[in-house]
């Protein structure tokens, strides 16, 4: 475009300044040193002359005559035009003659096409970008979005102490919920509930990684605490700066009847007790993986232990399920989904996971969520 304009108005050189906050300044040069352009810009700007060349409110073209007073330049004409796009400055296109008043109207006019035409492909060039961008976004998303749902278990583990049921919803932007279950052996299944920081593939990645960890470690029959300080040394090499899991890690052992697990800064287990007829929290402490990086964090996961019997529930969940949100603004919380499982406590897990789902749904009032829906259901009989 520089060439062609100069060939149109018989310039010597010229120079295209483009601003943008997103990908930085950008200047082309035709025929002319950046130091030469730099120069002339320093030498308008010291005599405070407005126009063009600073996207002021004044919009003088020809800035000629001001060369006249710049010592060793070898330009004597000078007229600058601003690029715009849907009416906002955002560029320069500026010409050159070494010859003093070497542009008159009609070159003028014709150069003041040139920078609208500018202003065209800029702005094309910026659309044509953008698609780019969310195409490979869509496809960046498509991606991520098989990743973890090929991960996730197409089976649970079933018992004839207990049987599970499982509920998972991804969001548009995909995040990093993952759940699983595995026979240790003939007494004992793990069963594990995590959520991984971030979005995307990273959280895909991050999400395959942790189920990597879970049947590598599982198998060696660990208790619950060792469990995850295992799987933070391993994941202190794999996952980067910022990122976590939060997770909680069981071991349902039908021969003692109990459930021993290990909190690692993920949402509290709720838990119906049926002898009782009453729902709680099982609010232990634990901090996730991957915050703590050495080997300090032994100290901050610990082993838990519930006595289980028939008729009880046990409920594993993502914070996506308790902070959804309604019209309004408030959160579906801890409260309303203590209330869907009381609710429906003595059915079995497939009814009581569609229940809450339901009740979820009917809370928020829209199918678009905003955060992944996961949820497991453990029902003892």
């Amino acid at each position: 475009m520089l060439e062609s304009s100069v060939s149109a108005v018989f310039a010597d050189a010229a120079w295209l300044e483009i601003e943008s906050a997103s990908n930085g300044d950008k200047f082309f040069t035709y025929k002319i040193t950046e130091q030469e352009s730099q120069q002339i810009r320093n030498h308008l700007k010291q005599h405070n002359v407005k126009g063009a060349l600073d996207q002021s409110s004044d919009k003088t073209k020809n800035l000629s005559k001001h060369l006249a007073s710049l010592k060793g330049a070898r330009f004597r004409s000078l007229i600058a035009f601003p690029i715009v796009v849907k009416g906002e400055t955002i560029g320069t296109l500026a010409l050159l003659k070494e010859l003093p008043e070497g542009f008159n109207k009609e070159m003028m006019r014709i150069v003041s096409a040139f920078a609208n035409q500018a202003g065209i492909s800029i702005e094309n060039f910026r659309l044509m970008e953008q698609a780019f961008q969310t195409e490979r976004y869509k496809e960046e998303l498509k991606i991520a979005k098989t990743v973890q749902k090929s991960l996730l278990p197409t089976k649970l583990e079933n018992d004839p102490d207990f049987e599970i049921s499982a509920f998972a919803q991804s969001a548009d932007e995909v995040g990093g919920d993952y759940y699983d279950t595995l026979r240790i052996n003939e007494n004992q299944v793990a069963l594990i509930i995590a959520d991984v920081s971030g979005k995307g593939t990273t959280a895909a990645f991050h999400m395959s990684q942790m189920k990597g960890i879970f049947h590598s470690l599982a198998q060696q029959e660990l208790e619950p605490k060792e469990f995850m300080e295992r799987a933070n040394r391993a994941l202190a090499f794999c996952l980067e700066r910022g990122s976590f899991i939060s997770a909680t890690y069981f071991v349902v052992d039908t021969k003692t009847k109990t459930i021993r697990y290990s909190r690692a800064g993920h949402c509290p287990v709720l838990y119906y007790k049926a002898s009782e007829d009453k729902t709680q929290y099982l609010k232990d402490r634990g901090t996730a993986l991957g915050m703590v990086r050495t080997r300090d964090y032994c100290r901050l996961v610990e082993n838990n232990e519930v006595q289980y019997a028939p008729g009880d529930v046990m409920v594993l969940y993502t914070d996506g399920i308790t902070e959804a949100k309604n019209t309004k603004g408030e959160e579906f919380d801890y409260d309303r989904l203590e209330a869907a499982l009381h609710e429906v406590a003595g059915k079995s897990s497939q009814e009581i996971e569609k229940h809450i789902i339901q009740r979820l749904y009917e809370f928020s009032g829209s199918t678009l969520i905003n955060d992944d829906y996961t949820s497991m259901t453990i029902k003892f009989r």
